[in-house]
């Protein structure tokens, strides 16, 4: 592959800072927007009336089941077929006639060498961390302990491949530069699918869609793909389905139709992997698994296949779940977004298949990082989180309001203007005036309405942790609020001793209640999402803060000529610092060191009877 034309530069970004005012208000008007517009224009809906036959025009193979002239007027979707004889070429079914489908021989069924295939998830982030790990995916060879693992024919990305917003220049800045810029020493064409996760489905699908669904490169990697969601054969009767569910794990009609007529090309033993962008089993621990992944499961298990893996990302960590003969459910996020921890994974699932069968225990087979690991970064967040200027500034308005209204709430219960307040409370000492400060406050019913609103805020904050139910957030909300409130009384106590004797006192008092409110709101914010953190709550939210770049994972799946499925999740502890230049002719330069990955965990999944 040759080098990126000049035109084709692109900028190497920061990873996003989610605690910033600006992307905190975005994320919420995007999030808003796209679920209430995805609500009424679904995408993935236009997407399945615009090609119902898929027929890639760039394909010179047969396709199988269908004549020409059967083409125009019957639907049809598209299958992906990697077995030997064919790798990376499409088979076109008919939905109208499945009796029609040809299946494949039992020797184009198997591989006489070994078939090598990525997954990776949550990436298109900050340049460092998702360049290291696209570097790893584009290498020739992998050596991991006592194994080589060569670089995968296909790659599969998880969902989650741009961040914050899905358009075209944050996917060339923050996803295919970096991957561009990491394959150039690839020669071969190797596949890529992709799904999408809930930062793709931004802009409803728009950039995805014009990223993945139209036949281009992705850097060295070949997009086939028309649709959002894909079936792929893969050699000795495993299959490879990716799902798009959305924002809430919704899975609109015409995506259950496809699966549906996939279904029927199964046989007898083989074996799916499952994707999907987000683990749901993660926040069904007792409940019912959705009731639009158990109608999948069925189309599987009906014609006598199974589900013998369920792969996932949208949460920045590793960890697999193993069911005793059952299926295995990994999660791996770590493609580039910010670790998010891994000491929130419970011990144990338990999910029902159907509402009326008993619960199945599920055991953690592995994480990565072991939560002590984890733990050890929580008190970073304590410098880590004011270096956010941005947050802290925001903290310090607030801190200056709560400020003014306990000011005005002492002015009004002692009488006079502010400057004699201060005089008369501030040559009493701190504590004098804290009593005073707090026996207005709590006597002013402004004020008192700010803490109601505070409350609600910080009950609905702890609610984005795990654990506990919904209830389980009031004493998290009532803690966190009454630390704010007296970190606000005693800012404003300070304030007015410091400011008692100095001219113009009022302009004295809001200087020192805007720089001390602003360091001790953010402190007690920061221990608050640590001791939460510590006691099952609001992990996501504290790593949101500390920004670690370390801790990625990826998948490298590997089918032997006996039909046998052996994963390697691969993972790097650290990620360097990486920096991106260009030389006079356009060529992109990265400075830091290659990184080395470790062998975090491995398992075999046995193969099909007839795949050989």
């Amino acid at each position: 592959m040759s080098a990126p034309k000049p035109e084709e530069r692109y900028t190497a970004k920061q990873a996003v800072f989610w605690w910033a005012p600006r992307e905190l208000f975005a994320a919420g008007v995007r999030a808003t927007l796209a679920k209430t517009f995805g609500d009424y224009a679904d995408r993935r809906e236009t997407l399945a009336a615009l090609t119902p036959h898929a027929i890639p025009p760039s394909s010179d193979e047969p396709l199988r089941g269908l004549s020409e002239t059967s083409i125009a007027p019957t639907p049809a979707i598209m299958i992906f077929s990697e077995i030997e004889s064919s790798p990376g070429s499409v088979w076109e079914e008919a939905i109208d006639h499945p009796q029609s489908m040809g299946t494949s021989g039992q020797s184009a069924r198997g591989a006489a060498t070994d078939y090598w295939f990525d997954y990776v998830a949550d990436l298109g982030d900050g340049f460092a961390a998702t360049y290291s790990v696209a570097e790893l995916l584009a290498r020739d060879t992998l050596t991991v302990d006592d194994h080589t693992l060569p670089r995968g024919q296909l790659l599969l990305m998880g969902g989650d491949q741009v961040y914050p917003t899905p358009s075209d220049e944050e996917y060339r800045n923050r996803t295919v530069g970096p991957y561009t810029t990491a394959s150039l020493g690839i020669e071969s064409e190797p596949r890529l699918y992709a799904i999408p996760g809930n930062h793709d489905w931004y802009d409803g699908l728009t950039a995805f869609i014009n990223q993945f669904c139209t036949e281009q490169r992705m850097a060295a990697w070949k997009t086939l793909q028309y649709r959002s969601y894909f079936s792929v054969e893969l050699p000795h009767g495993w299959w490879l389905w990716g799902i798009d569910a959305a924002f809430e794990a919704r899975i609109d009609r015409p995506q259950m139709e496809y699966f549906r007529e996939a279904s029927n090309r199964l046989r007898e033993g083989d074996r799916v992997i499952l994707c999907t962008a987000k683990p749901t089993w993660l926040s069904c621990t007792v409940a019912n698994n959705d009731e639009e992944y158990r109608i999948l499961r069925n189309f599987i298990t009906e014609t006598g296949a199974d589900v013998a893996l369920m792969v996932a990302g949208d949460t920045h960590a590793y960890v697999r779940y193993e069911e005793p003969g059952g299926t295995h459910k990994i999660v791996a996020g770590g493609g580039g977004a910010y670790f998010s921890g891994s000491a929130a994974f419970p011990d144990g699932l338990r999910l029902r298949e159907t509402r009326s069968a008993p619960p199945i225990d599920h055991t953690k087979a592995a994480v990565f990082p072991s939560p002590a690991d984890s733990r050890k970064l929580y008190w970073s967040a304590l410098w880590r989180l004011p270096r956010a200027l941005g947050f802290v500034a925001a903290l310090g308005v607030f801190a200056v309001f709560l400020a003014y209204l306990l000011q005005f709430a002492v002015v009004r219960r002692a009488g006079g203007a502010l400057n004699d307040v201060i005089a008369d409370v501030g040559g009493d000492g701190i504590w004098q005036a804290f009593l005073q400060v707090a026996g207005s406050g709590l006597t002013f019913v402004p004020f008192l309405a700010v803490v109601a609103l505070m409350f609600a805020g910080a009950y609905a904050l702890a609610n984005k942790g795990a654990g506990g139910g919904r209830m389980g957030g009031v004493p998290f909300g009532a803690v966190h609020t009454t630390a704010q409130v007296l970190t606000a009384m005693f800012v404003t106590a300070v304030a007015i001793v410091a400011a008692a004797g100095l001219d113009p006192s009022w302009l004295w008092f809001f200087l020192v209640a805007a720089i001390l409110g602003s360091l001790l709101t953010t402190l007690v914010f920061t221990l608050y999402l640590i001791v939460a953190s510590l006691l099952g709550r609001n992990h996501n939210e504290l790593f949101i803060g500390i920004r670690w770049s370390g801790y990625k994972n990826f998948l490298r799946f590997r089918i032997d000529s006996a039909g046998d499925l052996h994963v390697y999740a691969l993972g790097l502890r650290h990620v360097d610092k990486r920096e991106l230049t260009w030389d006079e002719h356009g060529n992109p330069k990265v400075s830091g060191q290659a990184s080395t990955p470790t062998l975090i965990d491995t398992i075999t999944l046995s193969g099909t009877p007839h795949g050989t």
